[in-house]
């Protein structure tokens, strides 16, 4: 009995730590959402997952949408996923490369000049804060 109570011991001691290894860090979750949160135009979610230095970015992001409504949802249909991610030696600071597909470029106020490109690679930094990973957004 003894023996099968050991080996149930080892055998969850390394599933959890299986688990516990391949969880996705807190700073890609971040990237991903915020990333989403743009995609749909949404500001406020926008600016609850950035850095309070990044306000003056998305308030320009909000008059803009303000004055072509059209381009809040222009990127409804994109999606995006991690394909690198690093974290600095301090631990302060994370690079996030976020695949993007199906995403408006261009001069967007201009339909006519702007295209969707099937992929992309942009990467997003993100700042650690009080314990919790904030976007860096700039310009």
């Amino acid at each position: 009995m003894k023996k099968f109570i050991t080996q149930t011991l080892l055998f969850l001691a390394v599933v959890f730590n299986f688990i516990a290894c391949t969880e996705t860090p807190e700073y890609e979750d971040v990237a991903v959402k915020y990333q989403e949160a743009r995609y749909r135009g949404d500001i406020v979610e926008q600016k609850a997952l950035s850095t309070p230095e990044s306000d003056s970015v998305i308030d320009l992001f909000e008059a803009i949408y303000t004055q072509y409504p059209h381009l809040k949802d222009i990127n409804a249909e994109a999606s995006c996923s991690v394909t690198k991610s690093e974290l600095s030696e301090d631990g302060k600071y994370a690079y996030v490369t976020i695949e993007e597909n199906n995403v408006h470029t261009g001069n967007l106020l201009s339909l006519n000049t702007s295209k969707v490109v099937d992929t992309q690679e942009t990467v997003i930094e993100l700042k650690k804060s009080n314990n919790k990973w904030l976007v860096i957004v700039k310009y």
